[in-house]
């Protein structure tokens, strides 16, 4: 018995296999997402890459806040604040994370996809 591939057998065969690559691709390909960091005074909001060093400063309600980005982190650097909670509370580097100087009326965080792929509380 001989089998002969015909047009639609070798069609099949390409929509197949390019389904297999593309779901390959979407499994283990690159999740380095870009992320980018929000800062926002009232109702003004500034983006800036995370990919880049940066030294910002920014005037708030009691005096100027200064913002640091480096190696894909961002930190309050120094602030008017008395209590220096915001610098305390350390760098920032994922999305959704944030850090605040709520004296001064400035919010910092980071918005994109995470690299990590964590459960949160509510699904366990």
């Amino acid at each position: 018995m001989k089998f002969r591939l015909r047009l639609f057998d070798f069609l099949i065969f390409f929509i197949f296999a390019a389904i297999v690559f593309f779901s390959f691709a979407k499994v283990f390909g690159s999740r380095t997402a870009k992320k980018t960091l929000i800062v926002q005074i009232k109702e003004k909001k500034y983006a800036y890459s995370l990919e880049k060093e940066l030294h910002l400063e920014f005037e708030g309600l009691i005096g100027k806040s200064h913002i640091t980005v480096s190696d894909g982190k961002a930190w309050f650097e120094d602030s008017p604040c008395s209590n220096k909670v915001c610098v305390e509370a350390g760098k920032i580097s994922e999305a959704n994370q944030w850090a605040a100087c709520l004296p001064n009326g400035i919010i910092i965080y980071i918005e994109g996809q995470s690299e990590k792929e964590e459960v949160d509380a509510v699904a366990n």
